[in-house]
């Protein structure tokens, strides 16, 4: 997932798509060069903001490192957003 291109095509500066995720500035940088990934949390409202905007992105393309753990978990507390 090219966060970054997205980003781009939605015409938002790193600061703006900062401030409508609730992140700095820099933690986007770190996002879009790869040096951080996402927690559950950030995953969550990428997703959310993304989807308001009309682009549909799965949750384990955001959040690939754990995403299996989520997906599959019997119980926990993002099991209903999850639509496990």
């Amino acid at each position: 997932m090219d966060i970054r291109a997205i980003r781009k095509s939605l015409n938002l500066s790193m600061r703006q798509f900062a401030e409508e995720l609730g992140v700095s500035k820099m933690f986007v940088y770190y996002i879009e060069t790869g040096k951080r990934g996402v927690s559950i949390d950030t995953a969550l409202r990428i997703q959310k903001f993304l989807k308001n905007k009309g682009i549909d992105v799965k949750l384990e393309d955001l959040y690939k490192e754990r995403a299996e753990k989520f997906l599959f978990a019997k119980k926990g507390r993002y099991k209903d957003k999850l639509n496990v």
